[in-house]
């Protein structure tokens, strides 16, 4: 077992954080880059507060990593507010093609060796139970592991 330590900082000092839970090697690390899924309420409260997701993540991540986003979640920024700003946001990310029977949040839950990038409290419940590694955002300015 391997315990996950991401040092992220806030303030100009360094901060140990630990994910508090035990994964498998090949849980998490499949292939030299982790992928990181972005949820839409991740993506629009991002484009809301100006956050620059490419920077804060390779500031929180001592790993090689990917930046993704399901084709789904792109249906879902339609008619949303701040939709044409969160899309400038995440025009060079790759995406994710998926099945269009089952719900966003239930893909996010069911992707193995992943971690996933939202704001929604439910759903950050159900990945902590199954072990995957979740990103929010911190004061409107910082992302952080939770």
């Amino acid at each position: 077992m391997l315990k996950i330590f991401v040092f992220y900082r806030a303030y100009g000092l360094y901060r140990m954080a630990s994910q508090r839970q035990s994964f498998k090697m090949g849980e998490i690390f499949d292939s030299s880059m982790v992928q990181i899924i972005l949820d839409t309420d991740f993506i629009i409260n991002a484009a809301k507060h100006k956050i620059d997701i490419k920077t804060e993540l390779e500031r929180i991540c001592d790993f090689s990593f990917e930046i993704c986003i399901l084709d789904r979640t792109l249906d879902e920024l339609e008619g949303k507010p701040q939709a044409k700003l969160a899309k400038a946001l995440i025009v060079n990310f790759k995406v994710i093609e998926t099945s269009r029977d089952r719900p966003v949040d239930d893909l996010l839950v069911n992707f193995k060796g992943a971690i996933v990038a939202t704001q929604d409290r439910e759903l950050k419940e159900k990945l902590k139970k199954r072990n995957i590694g979740v990103i929010t955002i911190r004061q409107s300015k910082f992302l952080r592991f939770v």
